[in-house]
């Protein structure tokens, strides 16, 4: 039972790293984006 527990947990902690680690790839895209539209600009 503790080690599922264990394991419950540790899937929470990967989700979670997983999912700021979405976010943080898009908003580097995002930026990315707008200096492209930047450069253009000048």
């Amino acid at each position: 039972r503790e080690l599922q527990a264990a394991d419950r947990r540790r899937q929470t902690v990967i989700s979670e790293l997983l999912r700021l680690e979405h976010r943080r790839s898009n908003e580097t895209s995002e930026s990315r984006t707008a200096l492209q539209g930047q450069i253009t600009a000048l």
